[in-house]
């Protein structure tokens, strides 16, 4: 979690006549998903153990290297750790934040749908997760702001905060977004809290289909002196016809 204390480990081989090795001028460097170098994650202290024979004629001799550090944001981090010796080696590290915004309820609203038909009121559903009770849950929420990757093909209606938690989980808070659909095609939503946490979720849209056929069609048998019905016809009329569809 953000501000907890942490301890990563790498191994790192390199020739044995360089000597014995310290590592005291040894760095780590945190970059993000985007590969730029960030505080997200600082490092406290470094220690060695080693060298240990890494191969039969004991040219290479491997360090045991372990650091000590403390998690400032949620996120995925890459930690690439270089030796005085111009050696890198690289960890991924996952931190979980104090906020996670992700679609989803529970029980029966645990899913939201997938498709609806053009011109449809759809609400979707999310949650808010917060683990730090001095967060002011209302105003993360109130404060997130929504994308549209499309906004010929589906429109924000409204985004509201449902006002209630899980009832076996005090940090989990809902909401709602509620859109309508205006072409066919996929369309994605985003939501961005305040801090730069998101959470995405696609909708497909169809067509809208008029049907018309009679419910049945009878011909009369004069043999039998009995009706029998015959196949239905039916006509499908797009409102606005697609090569797609």
């Amino acid at each position: 979690m953000v501000n907890d204390d942490v301890s990563f480990g790498v191994e790192v081989t390199v020739s044995s006549e360089l000597g014995a090795l310290t590592f005291s001028n040894s760095d780590w460097v945190c970059t993000d998903s985007d590969d730029e170098v960030c505080d997200a994650i600082t490092i406290d202290s470094t220690s060695a153990l080693g060298p240990y024979a890494a191969n039969e004629d004991g040219s290479l001799v491997t360090y045991y290297i372990s650091s000590t550090g403390t998690l400032k944001t949620g996120g995925t981090y890459t930690l690439t750790f270089v030796s005085p010796t111009g050696v890198r080696v690289k960890v991924s590290v996952a931190v979980e934040g104090e906020l996670r915004l992700f679609f989803g309820g529970t029980g029966a609203s645990a899913t939201n749908v997938e498709c609806c038909l053009v011109g449809d009121t759809v609400t979707l559903e999310g949650r808010l997760w917060c683990e730090n009770e001095n967060i002011d849950v209302d105003s993360e929420i109130a404060g997130i702001e929504w994308e549209v990757d499309d906004a010929s093909m589906a429109q924000v209606v409204s985004f509201d905060n449902a006002g209630r938690t899980d009832l076996l989980n005090s940090s989990s808070h809902a909401w709602t977004l509620t859109v309508k659909a205006l072409k066919p095609g996929e369309v994605t939503f985003t939501g961005t809290t305040m801090g730069g946490i998101s959470a995405s979720y696609t909708l497909t849209i169809e067509p809208e289909m008029i049907v018309s056929a009679p419910e049945k069609i009878y011909n009369y048998n004069y043999l039998n002196s009995e009706e029998f019905s015959q196949q239905v016809t039916c006509t499908v009329t797009l409102e606005e016809p697609d090569a797609d569809y």
